[in-house]
């Protein structure tokens, strides 16, 4: 198996997993053919109930063979794995890949409070947010006394001037390790351009306007893959781009997720930067229909969802769950392996070596697993005071 992936994870509680799971096969040295026949995957729920598919895998021929699925996993899944299946009888010399169980990671309790003047897109954001416990609020006047929640912000700037008060509570939350997705409702013009830089003026920012010109589009990741990665396919469609676009991304932030034009122009679209404990994320394309047809395509709602997601995760975070610390070390017979299906196994990335020359590289395992040899040393010696005693005493 070489992969076994729950894309966009950490998960919702509402949201489906979107499972990936793939596997190479080749004939093994022997007379007979010891390919596995089938390519199993499924998954346990929150019930406790278990679900699964096949994928078989043809044996004819020698040469070797290179396998996948996807699937849309219901939301609440506990556990997802993947296995090879053998003929009876049969066996893989490298039995260690050929089985993988993943424990999703999930986000639970996730509130959004939705800050918008205008109550019409106010209630268009809480109706795409409505897999969430979602609070309105209007970011144009003061503050409730009480703060209003303690969640992650999802902040429209408009016509109207975000208040002072609002820009001073979400920049403490946010430096407190809270979470804010700023987005535009039009593109600034007329009473926008002053709100919209008085807003950046105060979190020290200073955005730019760009523009794409009509055309096939191409959306592609940047400096950070997982947003790009762990997205729904309904948000991957860019026709609301190809009749061009106008975008104001900020200077000196991480560019997430960015639109690359015919001629070979990318423009970002989504925007990173850490404040303190926690994260801003901008989208610096205006929402507006008289600009781009993004809030009325089908994949305005997931998109909107990750959006959201990335304000409140690391995706550095998110490691392999299989090498954490380390490149993971696992003990197989090779002996029955050709040459040339060695190099097969070492263009995957594995790398093996015999037993005694295993023995020769413990002394240059990572730097991060810790070294316990003084600590062995230590504890033998005290054992032999020990001994000594009780020899002395008898």
């Amino acid at each position: 198996l070489s992969e076994l992936d729950v894309r966009n994870e950490p998960l919702f509680e509402s949201e489906p997993a979107l499972l990936t799971v793939s596997a190479e096969a080749f004939q093994g040295s022997g007379e007979s053919d010891d390919r596995p026949r089938g390519l199993r995957y499924g998954w346990v729920d929150s019930e406790g109930k278990t679900f699964g598919a096949e994928v078989p895998i043809s044996a004819s021929g020698s040469a070797p063979l290179a396998l996948g699925a996807s699937a849309l996993v219901p939301p609440g899944i506990r556990t997802v794995t993947a296995a090879l299946e053998f003929p009876r009888g049969e066996q893989d010399s490298l039995s260690a890949d050929d089985e993988r169980i993943v424990v999703p990671k999930t986000l639970k309790g996730a509130r959004l409070q939705v800050l918008a003047a205008d109550p019409e897109w106010r209630h268009l954001l809480q109706a795409a947010l409505s897999a969430f416990e979602v609070e309105g609020g209007d970011p144009s006047g003061p503050p409730p006394s009480e703060g209003g929640l303690e969640a992650t912000a999802v902040l429209l700037i408009g016509e109207k001037a975000v208040s002072p008060e609002w820009t001073r509570l979400l920049r403490a939350r946010v430096e407190g390790g809270e979470g804010l997705l700023v987005l535009i409702e039009g593109a600034p013009v007329g009473a926008q351009p002053q709100a919209w830089s008085d807003w950046w003026n105060a979190w020290e920012c200073v955005s730019r306007e760009v523009r794409a010109p009509a055309g096939a589009i191409s959306l592609i990741a940047g400096a950070q893959p997982w947003f790009d990665s762990a997205l729904d396919s309904a948000a991957r469609a860019a026709d609301w781009a190809e009749q061009g676009f106008r975008a104001f991304p900020l200077a000196g932030w991480s560019d997430e997720w960015l639109a690359r034009s015919d001629f070979g122009e990318e423009l970002p679209l989504f925007q990173t930067r850490r404040f303190g404990a926690g994260t801003v994320v901008a989208w610096t394309v205006p929402l507006s229909p008289s600009e781009t047809g993004l809030v009325l395509s089908p994949g305005w709602v997931p998109l909107l969802s990750q959006m959201v997601k990335r304000t409140l995760i690391d995706p550095n975070a998110l490691t392999n769950r299989e090498a954490a610390g380390g490149i993971p070390i696992r003990e197989s017979d090779l002996r029955s392996l050709s040459e040339a299906e060695r190099e097969l196994l070492a263009e995957r990335g594995v790398h093996s070596m015999d037993a005694d020359e295993f023995i020769g590289e413990i002394e240059n395992l990572p730097s991060t697993l810790h070294d316990w040899t003084a600590a062995i040393l230590a504890l033998c010696f005290l054992l032999a005071l020990v001994e000594i005693g009780v020899s002395n005493s008898v």
